[in-house]
């Protein structure tokens, strides 16, 4: 590379090496976690294709904390879906919350409550409208926000009223 292009900056390396190998996966790994933090629903989206494309994120990032992902996924909701999520959360105190419980749930509520709601929507929607996004207000970084005992026991857990 050096004979090809002369003497270059690290920043000008890393990038022919990205270009010529392809990116590290601790690359891709950081690069999924930044996707799954910015995530959003977007209006008009098909909610399975949003779930899919969550849970590919998840796995990507390879994140151990499953509080952390939670928030992420109930962050990345259409408000009124997160509300009705955190509260059928916060009445279930003697389950441990997990994400695949919680993506369960979410989509529990969105076919009993949203599915067909948003289904006419999106037929409706032009390719304009398809692509605007939900607000999310005060996206949050940091993973706080949830309880959970040390020890093993399940205690009550709050989900924060405030959006994430």
């Amino acid at each position: 590379m050096v004979a090809e292009q002369g003497r270059l900056t690290w920043s000008e390396f890393r990038t022919a090496v990205i270009n010529k190998y392809g990116r590290s996966s601790i690359d891709m790994r950081d690069a999924a976690r930044e996707h799954l933090e910015r995530l959003v629903h977007q209006q008009g989206e098909a909610f399975n294709q949003f779930v899919d494309k969550f849970q590919q994120l998840r796995n990507q990032a390879e994140i151990q904390d499953e509080d952390c992902i939670v928030r992420y996924l109930i962050k990345a909701l259409p408000e009124e879906l997160a509300n009705y999520t955190k509260y059928s959360l916060n009445t279930n105190s003697n389950e441990e919350i997990t994400v695949d419980l919680v993506v369960n749930k979410i989509t529990a509520i969105y076919n009993a409550l949203f599915k067909d709601k948003w289904e006419r929507e999106r037929e409706k929607a032009t390719p304009v409208t398809s692509s605007a996004s939900v607000l999310n207000n005060n996206s949050a970084s940091k993973c706080l926000g949830y309880r959970s005992s040390l020890r093993g026991k399940c205690i009550r857990r709050r989900i924060l009223h405030k959006r994430i």
